[in-house]
């Protein structure tokens, strides 16, 4: 009985992860969109709908830098926060993630993409999520 118990944990935690990943996924994929679509110009079309990354301090931030690391644009909810880099390398696609530990003990879970614009050159989109 206790196996059973342990296994169905980790089966809950597996399928947590999965849809957690899934849902930052989508954030981020509607991001790189809204890029696409309106640019870096227009930073009040790129906020979106969902009210987590308005909320300062929540653990939901997305961000857009340069090659440099010179930040272009931001959610709300970024403001006086610096999200702690990720250490790994992108993969073939230009995709990473990690989960990172902020200097207040909150764990996030990062999703970057890389990609490359012919008006605005080598951006990283980063999305954010309170784990």
């Amino acid at each position: 009985m206790l196996a059973t118990g342990l296994l169905l944990t980790e089966l809950y935690s597996r399928a947590l992860g999965r849809t957690f990943d899934a849902s930052l996924d989508f954030q981020l994929t509607t991001l790189v969109g809204r890029v696409i679509e309106v640019g870096l110009d227009d930073e009040a079309a790129l906020l979106g709908a969902d009210p987590r990354f308005s909320t300062v301090g929540s653990g939901w931030y997305w961000e857009v830098e340069d090659a440099n690391g010179q930040l272009l644009a931001s959610s709300d909810s970024v403001f006086g926060t610096i999200i702690p880099p990720i250490a790994s390398d992108y993969d073939p696609g230009g995709f990473r993630s990690a989960d990172v530990q902020m200097s207040d003990g909150t764990r996030l879970r990062v999703l970057e993409r890389r990609l490359d614009f012919p008006q605005l050159g080598e951006i990283s989109i980063t999305v954010t999520g309170n784990w």
